[in-house]
């Protein structure tokens, strides 16, 4: 398995791509590419989006030989990105602001950015996904307890107002239900039809924590419980329920992903400095990885 990952690291290493051997719980870093604080990453087919700040700029990477090679480049004029999705129906890349309370497009096409476009939305824009027919594209607002749901042109279509002081941080998105993660309350909401249809708390005790990320299989959502540092694994079929709490093995879950088998969870502790690989049935910690400032990663 190789994997991307990226970092707070600022003007040092802060994205680089790993060889991880889960058979012998090994691993070697391939290659490095210093950056300013790259948070967040993903990718789309061979290609991989990130960011780097102070002086804010779009980054696309491609790898050769186990080589990050960048692509191409953009300014853009915002103070910072906080998420990233790349639409493969127009070939765009969508960003969220946390502390301009904005969204930015991007088309990437032929390896080269165009056409970039930043609405203002107010707030703290946390993170932006695109739905499963990829027709439109949703805005988690937590400053203002907001879901907004934009076409892919930034044309307001709906409003979702949630409960006042909840929130949301992250959401997924299937068909007519909406997941969401509150990083205020610690709750996971269902969201059907554009209401809110079910809620449960992701922590069994009263603990300063805050949720921050969701994964989600054929049978749970798991949801990162930062401060508790625990992964809440919940049944959400018909209403939620939590099922039970899993160990993280970290401290500060910024993110999670599947690896390609989804048996395991990949944890990015940024506080406890390291990546954390789980056997999701077990909770068995599989490999544990060192990664100074750790905030996300995308399996290659």
């Amino acid at each position: 398995m190789k994997l991307i990952v990226s970092s707070y690291n600022q003007n040092i290493e802060a994205l680089s791509l790993l060889y991880i051997d889960m058979s012998s719980k090994s691993y070697k870093i391939l290659d490095q590419v210093k950056l300013y604080e790259p948070s967040f990453v993903t990718r789309n087919n061979e290609y991989i989006f990130t960011y780097t700040k102070n002086d804010l700029e779009l980054l696309a990477f491609k790898i050769d030989n186990d080589k990050l090679i960048l692509v191409d480049k953009i300014s853009v004029a915002l103070n910072t990105l906080t998420h990233l999705s790349f639409n493969s129906k127009n070939n765009t890349l969508y960003g969220a602001s946390y502390l301009d309370g904005a969204m930015v497009k991007c088309e990437f096409i032929n390896e080269k950015f165009n056409n970039l476009i930043i609405k203002k939305e107010g707030g703290k824009c946390h993170q932006i996904i695109c739905n499963d027919t990829l027709d439109r594209v949703l805005v988690v607002n937590i400053e203002f307890d907001m879901l907004s749901i934009y076409d892919l042109d930034f044309n307001l279509i709906e409003v979702i107002n949630l409960p006042p002081k909840t929130g949301p941080r992250h959401a997924y998105w299937n068909k007519d239900i909406i997941y969401v993660v509150t990083e205020y309350s610690n709750e996971l909401f269902k969201i059907e039809n554009c209401k809110l249809a079910s809620r449960v708390k992701t922590i069994k005790e009263d603990v300063k924590s805050n949720c921050a990320t969701l994964l989600v299989d054929d049978n749970y959502i798991y949801v990162s419980n930062r401060g508790e540092e625990t992964i809440a694994r919940i049944e959400y079929k018909d209403k939620l329920k939590l099922n039970s709490s899993l160990n993280v093995y970290g401290n500060h879950s910024r993110h999670m992903i599947f690896d390609e088998t989804k048996n395991y969870i990949i944890s990015f502790n940024k506080i406890s400095n390291n990546i954390s690989i789980i056997d999701k049935l077990t909770n068995e910690l599989i490999m544990n990885i060192p990664y100074n400032n750790c905030s996300c990663g995308v399996v290659i």
